[in-house]
């Protein structure tokens, strides 16, 4: 439908307005709708910008500040500012007079989203401080005055009436408002009554707020000032009455290091305060809150005898509890009274009750022959295990273990004599990461041996005791560098060099491939190694081919390796050092035998199969599964006559027997295939054991439809094949 014409006094109005929207129109608008004369320009500036596809995004990264002029009443202040940008920005910032002021980049702060900077007034005047982020530059002005700018400057404070904090460590936070530029400064008048926090400007709020916390009783005043304008709040921080309650009145120790934990409940938010006026007496640790009873709990652990006071003091409110520490007799169970040390380091571990469970003390008499570790509470024992180490030098020691007022000791001999000891090798040089050699030692048969590396950065060792003085010791590379193994005995110590550089390893191979053409057969593969190092050997699949290593041969300086087909498919035998080298040898097996191509049809519930060829009288036995059947054995047998023919499908194992007899014969190791159709053995007299043959004949159909096998195989059947193992006949 065509629009209709303007009409009346209107129309020139509208005409006009018109031409006069022609007129204006950019020269850069009139091209474009010059170059698109059918289409329709929209009206929408978000459309039109669309239409414009050369027009640039700006990617210019974003950098604004939170003022744009800073005032300083005097020199010798600071103020700060913030330069909102990304986190990761590179900012730089300049003072275009730092003998005025000078400026420096802080850390970035999440809450204000910006890099915080300050600014210090040196001298009166004017500057310019530039802050930079690429190519984005913004600018503040700077304006430090020579002296107070006078009652020219507002100063208001959102409370002007005197405040009182109700306890230590609780906050206040004022806000100040002040005329624009002007940065107050906060100052408390008595630090130890009140501390004050550095005014923060916040732009939302349009002011700055200061934090004031309480930090002890007393009176005290925040003074603001801005320019030459000085306001004070008054402050007061009292300690109200706090409720305190502990679970004993006094307390008695009877052993040192005996330990009782104080449990303490007190007003909601106050954490007691727990001191003893005697450290060496009793020892009083932190206070703990515990969730679960509700309450502080603090421990108290005793020293030498005497008396003290501990003291919980919460708020005000103060409580005194007596202790006293009187060592009492105590029952002292040890598991040796004596011990014999022969080796420099030889530890043993001791094993001390008390009555009580209280804890002990437990010294050396001589530190330089024997010492004494840690003591240690065992939960599974109910005891205290402490630890004895045998010196470097000969002689003896009391051991005294200690108990309130009872003691018992341990007499200790370090008796150190010359023991001869044997290494296979004093030196070896490991060239990969994750190396490994087992060291075999030697030494008398009654003194123990202690085994240990001289950096175990370099090489790590495990080391396990065979009995009669025989200790292999597995040693492995970590690093390159060089190590020693030490084996000392009685007072003699042997050494075991290890060198440690990792060089390139290589494996090559006699053949690359190897194809068998039936099962059992074998091959040797000879395997040459860097520096004649023994490889691993394995196959990827025991059911087609094995694997077994020969060892080192010495004429064609290799290591030989036998591989067997045991299936048929494919397989991989590896000869592997570490993770430094490997070679791989790629193993083809294939098999001319209808039976087991046949067998790979099938799928049974375990890992065996049994066939049954009755045309040609075979059993074929397959281990695997369906598709990758194996053939472990194939046997001749006597299945049913053609009067009495096998049963033939598929079925499965179930029971089975010694011996059953049928007429004057008995047939031994019988398994059921499915009704009465079994295997078992040829025939045999009817007696305890198979002892005479009566008829041992198979490869043929002679039975009245069992199968029957050689004594061995049966036997092997009935006892190899789980239940449920499939059997097909054909």
């Amino acid at each position: 439908m065509r629009k209709k014409e303007p009409k009346g006094r209107y129309a020139a109005l509208i005409t006009a307005v018109m031409l006069m929207i022609g007129m204006f129109t950019p020269v850069h608008a009139a091209e474009k709708s010059s170059t698109l004369p059918n289409e329709t320009v929209p009206v929408s500036s978000q459309s039109s910008s669309s239409a414009l596809p050369s027009e640039k995004i700006n990617t210019e990264p974003v950098l604004e500040l939170n003022r744009s002029s800073l005032f300083f009443g005097e020199p010798g202040t600071v103020h700060s500012f913030t330069a909102q940008a990304s986190k990761d920005a590179v900012l730089t910032i300049s003072s275009s007079n730092p003998e005025v002021a000078q400026a420096q980049i802080g850390e970035w702060d999440e809450q204000q989203g910006g890099f915080i900077c300050t600014v210090s007034a040196e001298a009166a005047g004017k500057t310019t401080i530039t802050v930079t982020d690429g190519k984005v530059v913004r600018e503040l002005s700077v304006t430090v005055a020579e002296k107070a700018a006078g009652s020219n400057i507002a100063v208001w404070l959102d409370t002007t009436c005197r405040y009182t904090f109700k306890g230590i460590g609780k906050s206040y936070t004022v806000k100040i408002c002040t005329t624009p530029d002007a940065v107050p400064q906060c100052t408390s008048m008595d630090p130890s009554v009140m501390t004050v926090s550095k005014p923060v400007w916040s732009s939302k709020a349009k002011g700055y707020f200061c934090t004031l916390t309480s930090v002890g009783e007393g009176d005290a005043a925040l003074a603001v000032q801005a320019g030459g304008t000085r306001k004070v709040l008054n402050v007061s921080v009292v300690i109200p009455p706090v409720y305190l309650w502990a679970d004993t009145s006094s307390y008695q120790f009877g052993s040192y290091g005996q330990s009782y934990i104080v449990f303490m409940r007190t007003s909601p938010d106050t954490r007691p305060v727990v001191t003893s006026d005697d450290q060496t007496v009793v020892t009083a640790g932190l206070p703990v809150w515990d969730q679960n009873v509700k309450g502080y709990l603090c421990r108290l652990t005793a020293g030498k005898e005497g008396e003290t006071v501990v003291t919980i003091t919460a708020g005000k409110t103060v409580k005194k509890i007596p202790i006293k520490v009187a060592y009492q007799p105590a029952a002292i169970y040890r598991d040796t009274y004596s011990y014999r040390f022969q080796t420099p380091g030889q530890e043993y571990t001791m094993l001390f009750r008390t009555a009580g469970n209280l804890p002990l003390q437990i010294t050396s008499s001589n530190q330089d022959s024997v010492t004494v570790g840690s003591i240690n509470w065992n939960a599974k024992w109910k005891g205290y295990l402490c630890t004895m180490r045998a010196g470097g030098k000969a002689g003896s020691a009391v051991v005294t273990a200690t108990v309130g007022s009872s003691s018992v000791t341990i007499p200790v001999t370090v008796d150190l004599k010359p023991v001869p000891i044997s290494l296979d090798t004093t030196s070896y040089h490991f060239y990969y990461r994750g190396q490994h050699y087992t060291l075999l030692t030697k030494v008398s048969a009654s003194v123990p041996a202690l085994i240990s590396s001289t950096d175990s950065s370099k090489i790590s060792i495990q080391t396990v005791q065979k009995g009669n003085g025989v200790y292999l010791t597995n040693i492995t590379a970590l690093q390159e560098g060089q190590a020693d193994v030490i084996v000392r005995a009685g007072s003699r110590a042997a050494h075991m060099s290890a060198q440690v550089s990792f060089v390139p390893i290589q494996i090559t191979a006699s053949e690359s491939s190897h194809r068998f053409s039936n099962l059992h057969q074998s091959c040797t593969v000879l395997f040459h190694t860097s520096y004649n190092l023994a490889p691993q050997i394995s196959t990827s699949n025991s059911w087609i081919a094995s694997a077994q290593s020969l060892g080192w041969d010495a004429g064609r300086k290799g290591y030989l390796c036998r591989v067997t087909s045991t299936g048929t498919g494919a397989a991989a035998i590896t000869a592997q050092i570490g993770r430094a080298a490997s070679s791989t040898i790629h193993i083809t097996v294939t098999c001319p035998d209808p039976m087991l191509l046949r067998a790979q049809n099938y799928n049974s519930s375990t890992g065996y199969l049994l066939l049954v060829d009755t045309a040609h009288h075979k059993v074929g036995v397959y281990r695997g599964r369906k598709g990758s059947w194996n053939q472990v054995y194939k046997w001749d047998c006597a299945n049913g006559a053609a009067a009495t023919p096998t049963v033939k499908g598929q079925f499965q194992v179930g029971s089975r027997g010694y011996y059953f007899d049928s007429g004057y014969v008995r047939c031994f190791y019988y398994t059921q295939i499915y009704g009465n159709y079994l295997f078992h053995s040829v025939l045999y007299r009817q007696t305890s054991y198979p002892a005479v043959v009566v008829d041992g004949r198979v490869g043929m159909a002679l039975s009245h439809g069992c199968v029957r096998l050689k004594l061995e195989n049966a036997k092997w059947i009935y006892q190899n094949i789980p239940y449920r193992t499939k059997v097909a006949i054909y």
